[in-house]
């Protein structure tokens, strides 16, 4: 009984300490400096998905044109390049690789999260069911049947 009490304390004790951020992002996705993860589509978007911002950092002055879209040599992307507003355009066709769509797929920190915490919530209630069980084994009276 203490060997499984001790076993559950060292479990517990691991989970808690365990550092959340260690956990690495997907290939699709883009480690922010605190070690959050937000999809690459994000990245230098003008927006700022990441809580400190270093989605905006080192990005690059131009950014490509997304699928079906060409770039004039203004920099603005259209669909067609004869309305571009100066006389000179360079092609720039972005592709479907090159631009990908944000997916819905879960961040491995917000799963690590949430296994974390589900362990968690696990080892505990073993724990307080050994206690309980321990505590009952104790104050229960067992009857005489002297008749």
């Amino acid at each position: 009984m203490k060997t499984r009490i001790s076993f559950l304390v060292i479990i517990l004790i691991f989970i808690t300490t365990y550092d959340v951020t260690e956990a690495t992002c997907a290939g699709n996705e883009f480690t922010c400096d605190n070690g959050a993860c937000i999809q690459s589509v994000y990245r230098c978007d003008d927006s700022f998905e990441c809580d400190d911002r270093s989605d905006e950092l080192n990005c690059p002055s131009e950014q490509p044109c997304v699928e079906g879209l060409q770039k004039c040599s203004s920099g603005e992307c259209l669909a067609d390049l004869n309305n571009c507003p100066s006389e000179t355009s360079s092609i720039q066709t972005s592709t479907a690789a090159s631009q990908k769509q944000p997916t819905d797929d879960l961040s491995p920190t917000l799963i690590a999260v949430i296994v974390v915490v589900i362990v968690g919530v696990l080892v505990i209630i073993a724990v307080l069911v050994l206690v309980l069980h321990k505590k009952c084994s104790r104050n229960s009276v067992v009857p005489d049947n002297k008749d």
